[in-house]
């Protein structure tokens, strides 16, 4: 079996029992991966045993036992013996990775390619939709090996890269954590203690730019600016380059003679009027580099990934759909939709470029708690007690919004299940009872009787229209409504680590101030301790606002796109009533 062997990046100095001091250089042998919360158990070369956090080691290829030697000709059969095939564990190639209309000028109506197929009979309102991992605790080799079961696989063929992106050992020297996986185990006996030490502020880099350990070897053009208005922080708007894309025409297409098969879409932006054809996992790498990125913004979740059924086509119009909502929405940010790695996704179309543009994503310095770096924020400090306060009330918001969100949503969905069950069949009930009476009624020729007749037919067709009308009027407003409840249940998810990181840095804030009215440390570290914090603060008040603004402007389109359509429902089948009752006034 290979052993694990690590290499210690930073000094650790134990601070509760049971963990592991190491030095710099120091070789480990892991003994426990699956120890959770980012904790390694490891031993040193004195034989010493403890734990230690996963982000101050990087992980040494494994040693990898010889091939056994081959075996003499056996003198009783006259057969050679095979040489041994060693199994070495080890791949060269990295895991797979992981897995609406604008604002501005929204017409109400559902998009180009919008699709009107019902939601998965499976839906499940009740439980979480597919939350957003931490947002800077992303891996594309061990976060992707787990959730991409099932779908299309990165491949060095199309539009791959062999390089895997930047290392760990050079993504740790800069202080960008953004390589940390979340860990998923719990720590058992006496290791409880340690839950928690490596929490989602650590994991994001939050800890290293708000102790001035980031480094980058670069500098950036793309700045995020924030402006301080009577509204609060809000981003600097993106007008020069405000565009759309539409998502639409899914085809199948293979690769491999036919050995595999995917499903491709067609982008369009309206800023280049160039459709570029895009897979799931194309999506899926912009996802986790726009994740990695912008720590403390809200790049929403994709839809669900699928094991089975991927070219079912209501599988593929629902996907469709919400791709649709998905890159409408990153398009709509101020500063998400300027970034390079997005720009780069809507617009390549060459291979060797894309490579290249790839590359240039998974090298960019400024990630997680580096992204800080970027951002230019007033020179006003805001009041501590005050973002205290909005932030714990748009935490309670957010809670309550999620809650608000399940119980409307399971109600649309049951609405549309009767839409096209109990009431369609209910209505084509009557139609057959008012047929029958009609039939009966064709058995007596009196000429005095004749119309009547044909008013009660007329009285049946009119309610099997109407039955008609029920089954399919949920593909008209109830199911675009949604899809888009759906798209913010999943943006709701990813704020509780977006606030977790704003409130390590606070705590961070008050461990200073203590350690500065000891006397340990000094005035002026403190003072740049509580600016970069508020740069921290800047980002999420401007990014509170923003989400605040949308919300205001998408439930107002909604609501108006869903009462325009009930009131067209109900006025519709008030004309075919309407219609049908004339029949009788003239027998």
């Amino acid at each position: 079996m290979a052993v694990q062997k690590v290499r210690v990046l930073f000094d650790f100095d134990e601070g509760q029992p049971g963990e592991l001091s190491i030095h710099t250089d120091d070789i480990l042998t892991i003994i426990n991966q699956d120890v959770g919360d980012g904790w390694y158990q490891a031993e040193n070369s004195s034989g010493d045993v403890g734990l230690v956090p996963e982000v101050y080691v990087e992980m040494l290829p494994p040693s990898l036992p010889p091939p056994p030697l081959p075996q003499m000709e056996s003198a009783t059969t006259g057969q050679d013996s095979s040489w041994g095939q060693p199994d070495t564990g080890y791949s060269s190639q990295p895991a797979a990775g992981y897995s609406s209309q604008p604002a501005a000028g929204y017409s109400g109506q559902p998009a180009a390619g919008y699709s009107t197929q019902n939601p998965p009979s499976d839906w499940d309102w009740d439980s979480q939709p597919p939350a957003a991992p931490p947002n800077a605790g992303l891996n594309l080799a061990t976060v992707g090996a787990a959730a991409g079961a099932g779908e299309e696989e990165w491949s060095d063929d199309e539009w791959g890269d062999d390089t895997g992106g930047q290392n760990e050992t050079e993504k740790r020297e800069r202080g960008d954590s953004s390589s940390i996986t979340s860990g998923k185990g719990t720590v058992k006996g006496s290791s409880k203690g340690f839950m928690g030490r490596f929490s989602v502020f650590v994991k994001s880099g939050g800890e290293s730019f708000l102790l001035g350990t980031t480094k980058v070897h670069s500098q950036t053009l793309d700045k995020a600016t924030i402006f301080l208005t009577e509204d609060g922080p809000t981003w600097e708007a993106n007008t020069a380059e405000n565009f759309t894309c539409t998502v639409s025409e899914p085809s199948k297409a293979k690769k491999f003679h036919g050995m595999k098969s995917f499903i491709a879409y067609q982008l369009t932006p309206s800023n280049t009027s160039y459709p570029v054809s895009r897979r799931y996992k194309h999506f899926d790498w912009l996802y986790e580099r726009l994740a990695i990125k912008f720590a403390l913004m809200c790049v929403p979740p994709l839809p669900e990934k699928q094991v089975s059924g991927r070219f079912d086509g209501e599988f593929i119009n629902f996907r469709m759909t919400q791709l649709q909502l998905w890159i409408a929405r990153i398009c709509r940010h101020p500063v998400i939709s300027r970034c390079d790695a997005f720009l780069h996704f809507l617009t390549c179309v060459d291979e060797k470029q894309w490579k290249q543009g790839k590359r240039r994503s998974e090298k960019d310095e400024y990630v997680a708690g580096a992204y800080f770096l970027a951002v230019n924020k007033p020179n006003e400090m805001l009041p501590k007690e005050q973002v205290e306060n909005e932030t714990e009330q748009f935490s309670r918001f957010t809670k309550s919004f999620d809650a608000s969100l399940k119980l409307i949503g399971n109600t649309f969905h049951d609405n549309v299940k009767r839409h096209k069950g109990p009431f369609n069949k209910e209505f084509m009930r009557i139609s057959q009872g008012f047929q029958a009476v009609a039939n009966s009624f064709d058995l007596d020729n009196r000429v005095y009787s004749n119309g009547l007749t044909e008013a009660i037919k007329a009285t049946a067709e009119t309610y099997k229209s109407i039955s008609e009308l029920y089954a399919g009027q949920p593909d008209v407003d109830s199911t675009p409504l949604l899809h888009r409840l759906h798209e913010y249940s999943g943006i709701v998810s990813t704020f509780p680590d977006i606030l977790a990181i704003h409130k390590g840095s606070l705590s961070k804030v008050r461990e200073y101030q203590k350690n500065l009215d000891e006397g340990k440390i000094d005035g002026d570290e403190m003072v740049l301790v509580e600016n970069r914090c508020d740069t921290v603060s800047y980002v999420l008040e401007s990014e509170i606002n923003h989400f605040h603004r949308e919300r205001v402007v998408d439930f107002k389109e909604m609501m108006q796109n869903y009462l325009r359509c009930q009131i067209d429902f109900f006025q519709n089948i008030t004309s075919k009533l309407q219609s049908n009752l004339d029949c009788y006034a003239n027998l």
